[in-house]
């Protein structure tokens, strides 16, 4: 025990010496606070503050930037002013009327135009995600020549001499092995081109695609009435609608406008209400709202909708069609 009343740490502090307590005095060991020579601790650290600040100012300086809206400007535009204009949109090779809001020459918004018959002044979610298509990167730019399995972007201009030279050599096989692809369109203008390419190639083809085809609906229309044709549906008047695997108040082209009639027959305090029933195999927007829904495979629809014209076909004292028949012997047989 020591004099001071405590216990002696260790023995070079039980002997004392000079040098014990010279390092006694020092909290940390010899150049752990001091870097040798000149260059301090307090030093370093000052030089290190100062090169983040630095650092960081730079990094928040706007960069220098030359843009152009535009090369040549319209006498009297005031750059970033709105500016609406009336356009249209296609789906399903139907068009419908819109009205584009454009600031700077970039379409920002789509809304729907009142003058349009269809929408009436509304945009379905369709519509207004459709502005998003102008701004989609992988939309090709040039044309595209395909050299076996390889592709490359050529010029307008390539392009051009392509074609004489290709529609010289096919104007002595009037078009044969020639064919087109585009998607469905109920364009005048495209019409007219293709009635061009009928009278000087009479023997090339065109090919329509739509990843959701409506061809379903255009069949069944020729084997009714002897031609394709698009239906007009009025819901507006219809106290029952039976739909067969068809969503008429999502991608339908003329969506907007069935849910409005829709909505119009169903006016319960005044005492008129309508009645929707819906068969579909996936879930939909019409078989959200369907007050009766029955959930059916694809292959099933067909069937069912046979089975419920024969019981119409019967309920109202007609003779049914010998196929009616076979689909009734079938349910029995079942």
């Amino acid at each position: 025990m020591n004099e001071r009343g405590g216990y002696w740490r260790s023995l070079g502090e039980l002997a004392g010496t000079p040098a014990f307590r010279r390092k006694l005095e020092r909290e940390f060991a010899e150049g752990a606070v001091d870097a040798p020579g000149a260059f301090t601790r307090r030093r370093f650290l000052q030089l290190m503050g100062a090169s983040v600040a630095l650092a960081g100012f730079s990094g928040c300086r706007w960069p220098k930037e030359k843009i152009v809206p535009y090369a040549h400007r319209p006498e009297g535009w005031v750059p970033g002013e709105a500016l609406r204009f009336a356009t249209s949109n296609e789906l399903h090779g139907c068009a419908r009327g819109f009205l584009a809001t454009s600031v700077d020459g970039r379409p920002i918004k789509i809304d729907g135009n009142e003058n349009d018959p269809v929408g009436r002044g509304a945009a379905s979610a369709i519509d207004q995600a459709s502005v998003l298509d102008l701004y989609d990167p992988d939309r090709i730019r040039t044309p595209i020549r395909r050299e076996g399995k390889n592709e490359r972007s050529a010029s307008w201009e390539d392009f051009l001499a392509w074609t004489e030279d290709l529609v010289r050599d096919l104007r002595a096989t009037r078009g044969a092995r020639l064919a087109f692809l585009s998607e469905p369109t109920g364009s005048e203008c495209v019409a007219r081109l293709r009635r061009r390419l009928a009278a000087e190639l009479p023997e090339a083809l065109w090919f329509a695609y739509d990843p959701l085809s409506t061809d379903h609906a255009r069949e069944g229309t020729r084997i009714a009435f002897g031609k394709p044709l698009r239906a007009h549906l009025d819901l507006a008047s219809a106290a029952v609608v039976f739909s067969l695997d068809a969503d008429l108040f999502d991608d339908d082209p003329a969506a907007l406008l069935h849910a409005r009639e829709f909505a119009s027959a169903r006016r319960i305090e005044e005492g008129r209400t309508n009645r929707l029933t819906v068969v579909e195999s996936i879930p939909s927007t019409t078989g959200a709202k369907a007050d009766h829904r029955l959930s059916l495979p694809p292959r099933a629809v067909a069937p069912f909708a046979l089975a419920v014209l024969h019981e119409l076909v019967f309920a109202h004292g007609l003779e049914a069609p010998e196929r009616f028949r076979e689909v009734r012997s079938q349910e029995h047989t079942s």
